[in-house]
């Protein structure tokens, strides 16, 4: 698996608001969301930017439309990146980290996770035509270092269809001993 490949997998979701998550993936045309670059942090930096001393791993990830294409990411109302979910392959199988309530589920926890919080409260920003936007998202190395992981996205496109972007799938470093 290419840490910088251009590869990605949507699924999508039937219905144009927030319907089932579909069995079968499916390529969306226009749209990339790939994973950038892998760094490990200072305890201060990650401190900082994470939250916490441990975070020490910063992924930089990016959303990309091409010339003919925009759409809309669900973020909440205090944040301009949008809101993702963790996936992790194990034993060949992809698992959603879907939070404390959820744990960890075998498919998309789909978009009505993110309105089961009443705030902050989720809204949809414009990502037009030939645009990109790139934010760093972080790890613990010794909690998940070692492990292959990707983030997904949700995504609306121009007749109101919703569905799930992820990233290629990464290794998130381990800090040398």
């Amino acid at each position: 698996m290419s840490l910088f490949g251009l590869f990605f997998t949507a699924v999508a979701l039937a219905g144009t608001g927030m319907g089932q998550v579909s069995k079968v993936p499916i390529e969306r045309p226009g749209v990339v969301f790939k994973v950038v670059s892998m760094r490990f942090m200072s305890k201060e930096e990650g401190l900082k930017r994470g939250g916490l001393a441990e975070t020490d791993v910063a992924i930089r990830v990016r959303l990309e439309t091409d010339e003919k294409t925009g759409v809309e990411f669900l973020s909440i109302s205090n944040a301009i990146f949008p809101q993702q979910f963790v996936i992790e392959r194990r034993d060949g199988r992809n698992i959603w980290r879907a939070g404390l309530k959820r744990g960890e589920v075998l498919s998309s926890p789909g978009i009505e996770h993110f309105f089961e919080s009443p705030k902050p409260w989720p809204v949809w920003i414009t990502l037009g035509p030939n645009s990109a936007i790139e934010w760093e998202i972080f790890h613990n190395s010794r909690v998940d270092g070692g492990k292959i992981l990707a983030r997904s996205v949700f995504l609306k496109d121009a007749n109101e269809k919703v569905f799930e972007v992820l990233t290629d799938f990464f290794e998130v470093p381990t800090q040398p001993k």
